[in-house]
């Protein structure tokens, strides 16, 4: 019997890997090697990162990192884990689920052997995942003038970013579409990442601007591991008592007749920039009433639109408990007594 089976062979270090940055996709990275190598065929490609030949470098459902992460060399002291939470949209979607969930999740992406599933946390309702890469020219720019290596994003490539948290322009849609059975990787370049590409928000329409940035910044928040400002691990279910809060309750459950139309008159403006969020009050009522179930964790993107849903209510119709009385200036109404 050889001790050399597979279990006791140790992956030999990855040589020409290219700089990795901060808040690239794997993706791009996998992409960037392949052509630094000379060979961006996707088979060989994943055979020298993953020790397998297709389908582990997908943004949606990566695995296999752990086997990724033992080819890359020591001194950039970089983990399976450290791929997931750094280099994959993994921290988002995961954002409001269970720590426990969180956890079940990143062993299936570091997991060698692993094979590619849902991706954790994701659902095509409201918001459709992008099927192409997506980049803003503002920071493409910027890497061709500083010399840096050009690379896709991972914010920009979140189905709720419409523009870029940075610097606020819109979007453009490379047309690139990172499918796991491609024959050849796809790294950023100049004539992929044109700035005159098709912009994510259609010419001509009207949106909210401002509130597309605040959901774009709120992502990048998620993204990075953190939390917006008001919100936890548990906002998704909390959202329900807020609307409650403003007067959308009926017994012990929201009136859906009522907030309805609320609802469409605080998503009118982002239409356009993020197709399916119209249908927020749908047959039978919606995939908003998802977000408002106490038994579901929240789905990122549907947590971030309720934040955006309550801010504009608020602005016009602020909880009944925190309206003032304008001669003493205290609560008309206490919490106690409603």
């Amino acid at each position: 019997m050889t001790n050399d089976s597979p279990a006791d062979v140790t992956p030999a270090t990855t040589s020409n890997l290219p700089t990795i940055h901060d808040d690239e996709l794997l993706y791009s990275i996998v992409a960037r090697f392949g052509w630094t190598t000379g060979y961006p065929d996707a088979a060989s490609v994943n055979l020298d990162l993953f020790g397998r030949a297709f389908g582990y470098a997908s943004s949606r459902s990566p695995t296999n990192l752990d086997a990724m992460a033992r080819r890359l060399p020591a001194s950039l002291g970089i983990t399976g884990r450290d791929l997931a939470n750094r280099h994959t949209l993994l921290p988002y979607h995961c954002a409001f689920m269970s720590e426990e969930d969180v956890e079940a999740a990143i062993i299936q992406a570091v997991a060698e052997g692993g094979r590619r599933g849902r991706p954790a946390g994701s659902f095509e309702k409201p918001l459709p995942r992008p099927a192409s890469l997506r980049f803003c020219p503002e920071c493409i720019g910027f890497m061709v003038r500083e010399g840096h290596d050009l690379h896709w994003k991972r914010v920009h490539q979140l189905a709720i970013v419409a523009v870029c948290p940075e610097h606020g322009c819109d979007l453009r849609d490379s047309g690139i579409v990172p499918d796991p059975l491609e024959h050849a990787v796809q790294p950023a370049t100049v004539e992929a990442c044109d700035p005159g590409r098709p912009s994510l928000i259609p010419t001509g329409t009207h949106v909210d601007r401002d509130a597309l940035l605040e959901l774009a910044r709120d992502a990048r928040t998620l993204l990075q591991g953190g939390y917006p400002a008001g919100m936890t691990r548990a906002s998704g279910p909390e959202y329900a008592e807020m609307f409650r809060d403003l007067g959308y309750g009926r017994r012990s459950r929201l009136d859906w007749e009522k907030i309805v139309p609320a609802l469409h008159d605080a998503v009118a403006k982002l239409a356009a920039a993020l197709p399916g969020v119209a249908t927020i009050g749908g047959e039978p009522m919606g995939w908003f009433a998802l977000s408002m179930a106490p038994d579901r964790p929240g789905h990122a993107d549907r947590v971030l639109i309720a934040a955006h849903v309550v801010r504009r209510i608020e602005a016009l119709e602020p909880r009944f408990w925190a309206v003032l009385d304008q001669v003493t200036g205290r609560p008309l109404m206490s919490l106690d007594a409603a």
